[in-house]
């Protein structure tokens, strides 16, 4: 088995909590577990989860547009968010409100 590898947290997940939080949801920090696990997992205000990776901007290989067409293929509760406004703007779009 691989040692586990070091988790870093991106310098966007504080504010990303934040605005979770701010919007009704209930939020799980799992990023330090490492090994490739989400960062997040939230619990919207309709009972839905859905799964989160922070990332901090310039960070990303790929363009955000990229990443969430990459991980609809995978998996369509899994959400990557940059800042507090990409995930307010998403819940709410989520849940119908926008």
């Amino acid at each position: 088995m691989a040692p586990r590898r070091a988790a870093k947290i991106d310098n966007s997940q504080p504010e990303i909590i934040q605005a979770l939080k701010d919007i009704g949801c209930v939020v799980v920090n799992i990023s330090s577990h490492g090994d490739g696990v989400n960062d997040l997992f939230a619990i919207l205000p309709d009972g839905r989860v859905i799964l989160i990776e922070c990332k901090t901007p310039g960070n990303v290989d790929f363009t955000p547009a990229e990443v969430r067409y990459i991980l609809r293929l995978v998996a369509p509760s899994y959400r990557v968010f940059m800042s507090k406004e990409q995930v307010t703007q998403a819940v709410y779009q989520m849940l119908g409100l926008s």
